[in-house]
C-alpha cells in the first residue's frame, strides 16, 4: 500500500491537478482522484483475502464501484470542442485501471498498462503539437499523461507481476470486503490514502453496474478507426456495462 500511495501523489494527484490548472475540463481532476481511490480500495481489499476461485473480473467487478462511478462521469461529461483531445486522451488512459482483472495467463499486466501509452499518445501528441513552445500547462497535461501510465507499469511490476497480489492467509473475498466496509474511514495499518476525504467505497455488489470502460470500443476517431486499435480485447466485464432490467 505505501508503494501504491507513494504512486498515486507522484503521479495521480498531478495530473489531476493540472486538469484543474487547465480550467475547462469540469470535474476530471476529482474524478481520476476518484477512479484511483477505487482502485485502492481493490488492493487493500486483496492484501486481507484470499484469491477468488471463481472468475477474477466477476469477483472483483461489485467492489470497483467507486472506479466504474467515476469512469462513468468522465466518459459523461459535456467539454467544449476545445477540450475534445484532451477528454479522449484520459478516456483510453482510464483502460489501465483495468489491470487488476488481468493475471499472468492472459497478459501480464504491467505489459497491459504500457501499451495503453499508444492510444493516449494518439490523442496527446495533438496537443503537443499545437501547443509545444505556446502553453505550458498543456504540455505538463501531456507530460503527466505518460508518467501516470508508465508509473502504473513500474508500480504493478514491482509489486504485482503475475497479477493482483492476494494473501493467501486471508479471508474470503466476501469477508474481508464486510470488515472492510465496516472499518472507520482512517487506517492506521496501511497508512492513509493521498486522495483527500477518503471514505469506505465498496459496492453491494448488486444492482446496475455501470461497465468500467462503457462504450470504449464504440468511439471512432476522425479517421473512422478506433483509437484503441491494436490493444488486447479485455474482458467483457471491463469494455460493457452490466445491466439488469431494461
Amino acid at each position: 500500500m505505501k508503494g501504491f500511495d507513494a504512486y498515486v501523489k507522484s503521479a495521480v494527484i498531478p495530473l489531476s491537478q493540472t486538469c484543474d490548472d487547465l480550467g475547462g475540463l469540469q470535474d476530471m481532476g476529482k474524478l481520476l482522484q476518484d477512479a484511483f481511490e477505487g482502485v485502492r480500495t481493490i488492493i487493500v481489499l486483496a492484501s486481507r483475502s484470499k484469491a477468488p476461485q471463481e472468475d477474477l473480473a466477476q469477483a472483483l467487478t461489485p467492489h470497483l464501484e467507486r472506479t466504474q462511478n467515476a469512469v462513468k462521469q468522465i466518459r459523461d461529461l459535456k467539454l467544449d470542442r476545445d477540450w475534445d483531445r484532451h477528454h479522449k486522451a484520459i478516456m483510453e488512459m482510464l483502460t489501465c485501471v483495468s489491470w487488476v482483472y488481468y493475471k499472468s495467463q492472459q497478459q501480464l499486466p504491467a505489459t497491459f498498462v504500457k501499451e495503453v501509452l499508444g492510444s493516449t499518445e494518439f490523442w496527446s501528441n495533438k496537443l503537443r503539437k499545437e501547443f509545444k513552445g505556446k502553453d505550458d500547462k498543456q504540455i505538463a497535461f501531456c507530460d503527466n499523461l505518460k508518467k501516470l501510465i508508465l508509473e502504473l507499469s513500474q508500480y504493478i511490476q514491482e509489486y504485482h507481476n503475475t497479477g493482483l497480489a492476494f494473501n493467501p492467509k486471508g479471508l474470503s473475498l466476501a469477508e474481508a470486503a464486510i470488515r472492510l466496509s465496516d472499518e472507520p474511514v482512517k487506517e492506521p495499518e496501511v497508512g492513509k490514502s493521498p486522495i483527500p476525504k477518503r471514505h469506505p467505497t465498496l459496492g453491494a455488489g448488486g444492482g446496475n453496474i455501470a461497465g468500467l470502460m462503457g462504450e470504449l470500443t464504440k468511439r471512432k476517431n476522425a479517421e473512422g478507426s478506433s483509437a484503441a486499435t491494436g490493444l488486447r480485447k479485455v474482458s467483457n466485464a471491463i469494455l460493457y456495462p452490466l445491466q439488469n432490467g431494461p
